[in-house]
């Protein structure tokens, strides 16, 4: 892998309601274009805790065009990513048996550039292991449509080939039946571990919920709520919001929807439903990071939606309007989102080109979001980024289906009101530890004998995480929460005590 003569540090604040950076999403692989020498043109994108961003332009042997997967471990080092046709792992190298992915009658066009599905392939990690899935789905000629006839899924293991993985399974049909152009996602359960992935039927109002254990794959129910959408949901998006709460879809044919998802059933209550913009051509959409509002594209304009507001469809403001600006015959409006780690919005273009948008702010009311059109990429990017769901999402304390840890979530909910530190106290194989702050911090514990067992970055959006210390002595440790600067803000003492 040739590194090219570009190196670009961005520098965007941190915003006060910031998502995790260094860990699974931190790294997006972006680019495509052929150098004379055979090798594609890809950029990473590197997330840093601090907001920057660094850009890299890389030489790799993988497209990255449309269908687009990028995995990091919970430590944010990169493991591999896809473009639903093969596996780089993290040495730029084809995974073991990583080729050939996700076979189907158009896909001889693929071959050298990766699917052309926006969100058409999503990786979960299976919880408490060091196995990941990958689903994968593509589309076959359907009359005079084109849509997926069938659910892919490849099993992966880090363990394989010295750390840098193999396909343990690969191309297994998880179920046939007529799916949505793209559109998968997923959301954390309410347990905090296991996976719930949501898989929409084409023309249907039909939505499959896939349960994801440390077993892997263990169920999949079918549910028909809401609104049917139209035959031509290509040029979509779905997304859960960053605490699971809500589910949107929009397409240009059949608006907007807004389903309530309950993390602990994985099922849909109640909807809204809206037009949008009946001459919108390209959609997408992206929830801000405090979970309040709602960003839809429409081509030429960006709409912002107050999901608080008592009427959400008489809320729809027009936060940016596209300025024209074209590079050679593809304009640069709005289309698909992404939620970065630095709390910011992605937007591509509809085309794809060496230009993307950038909402600063989302969790601001009104065109104060801050909306940067046009800013320039080294090289072209499909009209997508990776496909991350929320890998940050913890378990929703007090739910009654904190299965895992029930006692320590009841209390933990006494310490937000008021109290902070690690719960329960003496731990045994994990305990919560509840702060809040307004900045990012850095939580350091360490053992009596003042070796570091822990650290992690904190963020005002989550006010707790549960730490694992399983492989932990028995013995008082010393928890740390420090300020970005290394001052010590609190000192808690916590002991450990197996069982």
């Amino acid at each position: 892998m040739k590194k090219i003569l570009f190196f670009l540090i961005i520098n965007f604040p941190l915003l006060p309601d910031n998502c995790c950076a260094q860990s699974f999403d931190n790294k997006w692989i972006l680019g495509y274009g052929v150098f004379p020498n055979g090798t594609y043109a890809n950029m990473d994108f590197d997330f840093l805790d601090t907001g920057d961003v660094i850009i890299t332009g890389l030489q790799r042997n993988i497209v990255m065009g449309v269908t687009n997967s990028t995995m990091s471990d919970s430590l944010g080092n990169y493991l591999f990513s896809t473009n639903g046709i093969k596996i780089n792992n993290k040495n730029n190298q084809q995974m073991l048996n990583g080729n050939g992915l996700t076979p189907g009658s158009l896909n001889i066009i693929y071959v050298d550039s990766g699917l052309y599905v926006q969100q058409a392939s999503l990786i979960i990690p299976q919880p408490n292991s060091n196995k990941y899935i990958l689903f994968t789905a593509t589309p076959e000629q359907i009359g005079i449509y084109q849509t997926p006839n069938k659910l892919y899924y490849s099993a992966i293991d880090m363990a394989l080939d010295n750390g840098n993985g193999a396909v343990t399974q690969k191309n297994q049909i998880l179920f046939n039946d007529t799916l949505a152009f793209g559109m998968l996602t997923a959301c954390k359960h309410a347990n905090g571990r296991d996976w719930w992935v949501v898989v929409p039927k084409w023309n249907s109002n039909k939505y499959y919920k896939i349960l994801i254990t440390p077993n892997g794959i263990e169920n999949y129910t079918i549910q028909a709520f809401g609104p049917r959408p139209s035959r031509r949901d290509f040029s979509g998006q779905i997304s859960f919001s960053p605490d699971g709460s809500r589910y949107a879809r929009c397409d240009f044919d059949s608006g907007l929807v807004v389903l309530d998802f309950d993390r602990c059933t994985g099922m849909f209550t109640n909807f809204f439903k809206t037009m949008h913009d009946t001459t919108l051509q390209y959609g997408g959409l992206a929830f801000s990071p405090d979970n309040k509002l709602l960003y839809v594209s429409a081509n030429t304009k960006l709409y912002q939606y107050d999901l608080e507001a008592t009427d959400i469809a008489a809320s729809k403001d027009t936060v940016a309007i596209w300025d024209g600006f074209h590079t050679g015959p593809i304009n640069t409006s709005f289309y698909l989102m992404q939620n970065a780690p630095n709390g910011k919005i992605y937007i591509s273009i509809p085309g794809g080109a060496d230009y993307i948008g950038i909402i600063h702010e989302p969790n601001i009311i009104g065109s104060n979001c801050n909306v940067q059109q046009h800013f320039q990429t080294p090289y072209y990017i499909g009209f997508s980024f990776p496909n991350h769901p929320n890998y940050h999402l913890g378990a929703l304390v007090g739910s009654g289906c904190d299965t895992l840890l029930t006692s320590r979530s009841l209390a933990a909910l006494s310490l937000r009101e008021g109290r902070g530190g690690p719960n329960p106290n003496p731990a045994n194989n994990s305990f919560y530890y509840n702060y809040s702050v307004k900045v990012v911090c850095t939580l350091q514990i360490t053992n009596s004998s003042g070796l570091v067992v822990h650290t992690q970055t904190l963020y005002p959006w989550f006010g707790y995480i549960i730490i694992e210390s399983t492989t932990w002595s028995n013995g008082v440790y010393v928890a740390a929460l420090k300020s970005k600067g290394g001052n010590v803000i609190s000192n808690h003492k916590v002991v450990v005590l197996h069982e």
